[in-house]
C-alpha cells in the first residue's frame, strides 16, 4: 500500500481568552476596560449548543488547547496543524491606532509565550494593525525576530481599503525580506460590508459572506499586481477552499483581456512576456503553507482545512483534499461513490414504476387533480406576514438592545430561540399557503396529454428492446 504524503491542517484554530492577552498589555493601556477588538452580531453559530463545543475550548487553557491539538494531529496522522486566531484578528478594525498596536502587540506576546514551543506539531499566527501600515511593518519584523512567530492573519473585513491598496505595500514588502508567508483569512464578521446584511439567518450569511469578502480581497490583490510587485511574496489564501480559484482567475483574465489596457496598465507594464494574464502568478509560483515556507518540513504536502474547533461544516480530509495557497496546481476532487448493483436495482424500480405512470393518461390526470389546491386566503397570506415581519422587528430590536449593552447574552439566547422557533412555523405556513403552481386539470386538452403517453410508451419500448440504447450512458460530469 503506497504511504500517503504528509497532511498539514492549514487552517485550524486557537480560541484566545481577553483576559489571557490583558495582562501582556502595557500600561496605561492595562487599566482599560473595554474589550479588545470590536464584536459582531449575536450568532449562534454552535446552533444552540449542538456544534463543535466552542464555548468548552474557551474554558481550558492555552497550553491545554495546544496539548488537545497535538493529540488530533497524532490520532489523524497530521504532520502539523497551524493555528489562527478566531477573534484577535479584529484588532484590524479598531480606530484607535496606538491602541491597535498595543493589543497586536499583546497577541502575539501571548501566542510566542502561551501557544508555540509546546509541541513541534502546533504553530500559532499572529496578528498585525492594518490600518497603520509602517506599525504593522515593524510589529513583524519584532514578532518574528525576537519571538519567533512564522505567519500573521491578515482578516478580510473592517479594513479601512481593500487589501491590493499601494497603503500596504510596506505590509507586503517586510513580509518579502523577512521571507514569511501572510494568511489572509476570510471571516463573515462586518459582513455588511459586502451585503450581507439582507440575509435574515447565520446560514445564509455564513455561507455568502465568506466567499464574496474573499473574492473583493482577491480581486484587488491580483488587479494591483501584488504578487508582480513583491515575486517572492508567500501568500495564502484560507477559508472558502479551492474550487473557487479556476472559475474567478478565469473571470479575472476575460476582463484584463477586454479593459486591461486602459484600467490595469501596471499588470501589462509589469508582466513576464511568457505570462501576461493576472492568473500568471498562479502558473508560476511554488506552493506553501505557513509551516512548509518557513520550515520547509514537508514534501509536497496536501493542505487540508479543518477551520476546528468549533467548525460549522463536516468537513472530512478522507473525502476531500484542497489547498488554499497560491502556486499549488491542485483543484480539490470529491470522491464519487462506488456504483453497486443495489443502486441499479433501485433505479430499475424508479424507472418501472415511472413508466406505469407516464404511459397512462387517467393516472396523470388523477396526479394532477390531486396536487392541484385551491387559492389561499388573501387576509390569512396578509396576517402570516404582518406576524413575520413582527418577528424580524423583534429580532433587530434585540440585537441593538444587545450592542447597547441593555441585555445580556443568556437572555438574547434565549429569546432569539423563541423567534427562531415562532418564524420557523410561521415559514411552513406561509409555504403551505403559497404552494408550487401546478397545471388546472379543467385546462387539459385531455387528447393531446393520451397523445404524449403513447409517444412516451413507444420510445421507452424501443429502449428496452435496442441494445445500443441500453448501453448508452449520459456523460460523466469531469469537475
Amino acid at each position: 500500500m503506497p504511504q500517503r504524503p504528509p497532511v498539514i491542517d492549514a487552517d485550524g484554530h486557537y480560541l484566545e481568552r481577553a483576559e489571557d492577552i490583558h495582562k501582556y498589555l502595557p500600561d496605561p493601556w492595562s487599566k482599560r476596560k473595554t474589550p479588545l477588538w470590536p464584536s459582531d452580531q449575536p450568532w449562534d453559530s454552535q446552533l444552540f449548543d449542538t456544534r463543535g463545543g466552542e464555548h468548552q475550548w474557551r474554558q481550558i487553557t492555552p497550553r491545554e488547547q495546544v496539548e488537545r491539538w497535538a493529540r488530533l494531529c497524532e490520532r489523524q496522522n497530521f504532520e502539523a496543524a497551524v493555528l489562527f486566531p478566531t477573534g484577535s484578528g479584529g484588532v484590524a478594525k479598531l480606530q484607535e491606532k496606538d491602541f491597535a498596536i498595543a493589543v497586536s502587540q499583546a497577541v502575539n506576546d501571548y501566542v510566542a509565550n502561551e501557544l508555540n514551543g509546546i509541541d513541534p506539531r502546533v504553530t500559532a499566527v499572529g496578528v498585525l494593525p492594518l490600518r497603520t501600515p509602517e506599525a504593522a511593518a515593524q510589529e513583524m519584523r519584532r514578532a518574528v525576530k525576537d519571538l519567533g512567530l512564522v505567519s500573521f492573519e491578515l482578516l478580510t473585513s473592517g479594513v479601512p481599503v481593500a487589501l491590493g491598496d499601494p497603503m500596504y505595500d510596506p505590509i507586503y514588502a517586510e513580509a518579502e525580506a523577512l521571507g514569511i508567508p501572510l494568511c489572509i483569512h476570510s471571516t463573515r464578521t462586518n459582513s455588511y460590508e459586502v451585503g450581507a446584511d439582507r440575509l435574515r439567518n447565520f446560514s445564509e450569511v455564513h455561507v455568502y459572506a465568506f466567499t464574496a469578502i474573499m473574492l473583493l480581497q482577491f480581486t484587488s490583490i491580483i488587479m494591483n499586481a501584488v504578487p508582480l510587485k513583491f515575486p517572492k511574496l508567500k501568500l495564502a489564501f484560507l477559508e472558502i477552499g479551492v474550487t473557487w480559484l479556476p472559475y474567478y482567475l478565469d473571470r479575472l483574465d476575460d476582463h484584463w483581456d477586454i479593459r486591461g489596457e486602459k484600467e490595469t496598465p501596471w499588470l501589462s507594464r509589469r508582466r513576464r512576456p511568457c505570462c501576461p494574464r493576472p492568473s500568471a502568478p498562479w502558473a508560476t509560483s511554488t506552493s506553501c503553507t505557513p509551516r512548509t515556507c518557513r520550515t520547509g518540513t514537508a514534501t509536497s504536502p496536501v493542505r487540508w482545512s479543518t477551520s476546528g474547533p468549533g467548525t460549522t461544516s463536516r468537513r472530512n480530509p478522507r473525502r476531500r483534499s484542497c489547498c488554499t495557497t497560491p502556486g499549488d496546481s491542485m483543484v480539490s476532487r470529491c470522491a464519487r461513490p462506488p456504483r453497486s448493483s443495489a443502486g441499479g436495482l433501485q433505479a430499475g424500480v424508479v424507472r418501472g414504476s415511472g413508466a406505469a405512470v407516464l404511459t397512462d393518461p387517467s393516472v396523470v390526470l388523477h396526479e394532477l387533480r390531486r396536487q392541484h389546491q385551491p387559492e389561499a386566503d388573501p387576509a390569512e397570506l396578509q396576517h402570516v406576514e404582518r406576524l413575520l415581519a413582527s418577528l424580524m422587528d423583534r429580532e433587530r430590536r434585540l440585537v441593538k438592545l444587545f450592542s447597547f449593552g441593555e441585555v445580556d447574552e443568556e437572555v438574547v439566547r434565549e429569546q432569539m430561540a423563541e423567534i427562531y422557533r415562532e418564524r420557523g412555523m410561521l415559514e411552513e405556513r406561509l409555504r403551505s399557503l403559497r404552494p408550487v403552481p401546478t397545471p388546472r386539470h379543467d385546462t387539459i386538452d385531455e387528447d393531446l396529454l393520451a397523445r404524449a403517453c403513447r409517444a412516451v410508451e413507444r420510445w421507452l419500448s424501443r429502449r428496452s428492446r435496442s441494445p445500443s440504447l441500453r448501453r448508452a450512458r449520459r456523460p460523466r460530469c469531469r469537475a
